[in-house]
């Protein structure tokens, strides 16, 4: 029983640091485009005035360009949906975690039974029913994961073919 729960919390703890890795660098990024973007027109305003600093005039083109480049990462890269999809998996763990714990469906419930040997079964039986479902939403989200990464590599090779020139 406790490999069975440590085993689900392992993969509780990692969805966790998925989430939050994803939430983190999915703020930053948009902080990122918020504040360069914001600081653009303030930049054009001090390369109008005659400060005569060299840096300084470079700095209205800088910013926009690197302000494209964030927001480009921000929607390459699907950070936000990493996030929320991590942070679902973690629920449906941690509430299947409980529910064995705790006994409260059918299927985990062996502690109101008297007869050890029985008992003992239904709890093999129940440690089963655990493990298997832990497996059932950690592969679906495996496989959403690689249904979502081929249909993106889809997407990439037809955007490349229809940007080729035609050969003669």
């Amino acid at each position: 029983m406790e490999k069975a729960l440590q085993y689900s919390q392992e993969l509780i703890d990692e969805y966790k640091k998925t989430r939050g890795l994803a939430r983190n660098i999915y703020y930053v990024l948009q902080l990122g485009t918020i504040v360069l973007s914001g600081v653009t027109p303030i930049l054009v305003l001090v390369d109008k005035s005659e400060t005569g600093s060299v840096w300084l005039k470079w700095l209205p083109v800088i910013c926009p360009a690197i302000a494209s480049i964030v927001a480009s990462m921000v929607t390459s890269f699907p950070f936000q949906e990493n996030w929320i999809s991590a942070n679902r998996v973690v629920e449906l763990l941690e509430a299947e975690q409980e529910k064995f714990i705790l006994g409260t469906t059918p299927a985990y419930r062996y502690y109101d039974i008297a007869d050890p040997a029985e008992r003992e079964k239904t709890l093999r039986k129940a440690i089963a029913n655990f493990i298997a479902k832990v497996n059932s939403i950690h592969l679906k989200q495996v496989e959403r994961d690689a249904a979502e990464s081929k249909e993106e590599k889809k997407v990439e090779s037809s955007d490349s073919g229809a940007q080729k020139a035609p050969e003669n």
